[in-house]
Order: C-alpha cells, then sequence, then structure tokens
C-alpha cells in the first residue's frame, strides 16, 4: 500500500515522513507500505493520475494555489472512496471549504502541532487497519487513544484526581475516567486485578513472592498482592505455566 505525502515546503515532507517511519516501526506494523513523498504539484497530479494510496497527508495550501489540496483531495475522492485523506495546513480559514466540498477527510493537523496530531491520527488508522481486538481504545480529556493492550503495564485509580491511570511500556501515562472494573472487560484474560485499586498484565510481571505477597513489573515499579486476590493470581500463572509447557 502506498502512504502519499504532499507539501510544497520539503522540510515538511521530510518531517511527515520520519514520524511516520518511526512509528510504523515502533508499532511493527505487519502491512507492507511504501511511501510516496512529493514537494511540487506536478509531481503529486502526475502520482494521483497513475496511483492510488491508501492514506494520504496533504497540505490544504500551497505558494502557488491557496485551494490546492482541497482540489486534488476532490479528484482523488471521486477515485478513492475508502482512502483517508489527512489535510496539513498552518490556515485554518481553508478547513470550511474542505469540509463544503464532501471530501470527507479523516483529520485536519496543524502544522504547529504537527508530531503529536500525526502519531493520534496513525493510531486511529492502524486500529483499523489491524486486528483491532489487538488493541483499545482509552478516552483522555474528550480524546481517544488507541493503545495495543500488550502495551500496557498496569492500570490503578488514583483517589485524589478521581481518574485511573493506564502505564504503557514508553513510560507515558494516560488517565482516563473509567473504573478499573469497566477497563477490565475491555483488555483480554492476561489482565488481572492484584488488589482493590490496581490491575497489571501478568506479562509484564517481572518478580514475584507470594510469600510476602507483592510483585515487581517490567518497568520496575513494586505492588502489594491484596489476600482476596492472591489466589486467582496464582491460578492464572499456573494455567500459563502448564499451557507453556504444553506448547
Amino acid at each position: 500500500m502506498y502512504i502519499a505525502i504532499f507539501d510544497d515546503e520539503e522540510f515538511i515532507v521530510s518531517s511527515i515522513s520520519k514520524i511516520i517511519k518511526d512509528y510504523m516501526s515502533d508499532i511493527a506494523f505487519s502491512k507492507k507500505y511504501e511511501i510516496k513523498a512529493f514537494s511540487t504539484e506536478i509531481d503529486f497530479n502526475n502520482f494521483c493520475c497513475e496511483n492510488s494510496a491508501l492514506i494520504y497527508f496533504i497540505d490544504i495550501s500551497t505558494s502557488r494555489n491557496e485551494k490546492y489540496g482541497i482540489e486534488i483531495a476532490k479528484e482523488i475522492r471521486k477515485k478513492c472512496l475508502n482512502s483517508y485523506i489527512v489535510f496539513i495546513t498552518a490556515y485554518d480559514e481553508y478547513i470550511k471549504d474542505a469540509v463544503s466540498e464532501m471530501i470527507r477527510p479523516l483529520n485536519y493537523i496543524s502544522k504547529v502541532n504537527m508530531e503529536c496530531e500525526i502519531l493520534n491520527t496513525l493510531k486511529n488508522i492502524v486500529f483499523e487497519l489491524e486486528d483491532s481486538d489487538k488493541y483499545i481504545a482509552l478516552v483522555q480529556d474528550k480524546k481517544k487513544y488507541y493503545e495495543k493492550s500488550d502495551n500496557i503495564i498496569y492500570a490503578k485509580y488514583n483517589s485524589q484526581i478521581r481518574k485511573t491511570e493506564v502505564h504503557l511500556e514508553n513510560d507515558s501515562i494516560i488517565y482516563i475516567i473509567d473504573s478499573l472494573q469497566k477497563l477490565s472487560t475491555n483488555l483480554p484474560t492476561s489482565f488481572l486485578k492484584i488488589n482493590r485499586n490496581t490491575l497489571v498484565n501478568i506479562d509484564k510481571i517481572s518478580n514475584i513472592n507470594f510469600y510476602k505477597n507483592f510483585l515487581i513489573l517490567d518497568n520496575c515499579d513494586t505492588f502489594k498482592i491484596s489476600r482476596n486476590n492472591k489466589k486467582e493470581l496464582q491460578q492464572k500463572l499456573k494455567e500459563l505455566r502448564n499451557f507453556q509447557h504444553s506448547s
């Protein structure tokens, strides 16, 4: 599949290409893809005439034509009904024009906060392209993030802010309003409560001591195991060991 990028500023094209490559590499994206990058209208026009991309990142306005991106996106949408079109813009006033043309873009990305917005957009696209069962939607401040469940180390309820902290492998934390109970219903069975306020990914346990009732996770965070959850955790780990031995 092709991922096409157009912007008349070469450093923007290079920046977007790098963001995409780094992200796809980090998540081990399973599908083959090729980035096609363009900084001139004529080269991008030729590509669009002869090829179709699954994902387009298009600058709305160029130095030669303030509505070039909208015009080429209209032509793309005519022949690519299911492609993802993402506009890159430094000018919010052109967004209304893009909406009125029925282009149905997936997103509008500001050049001011480009990297963060591109990453969030890519996560949404990958969620649809990959096996959605591997991902979970986490909502923080009305913004939705799609994360691989394998990337979650643990979640714990923070009573001071009345939110659930979801701790990821990259050391980032997403704060959600969902309770641990609700979160657990959307996670695979490898996640278990170890005490009243903590849910852990048992695949991320690096050390465990049932005699002293504590465990250490891959990120070196340590937690107490409650008496109420100890038995279930022991049983789950026993089942996991038996499965591994029989495989």
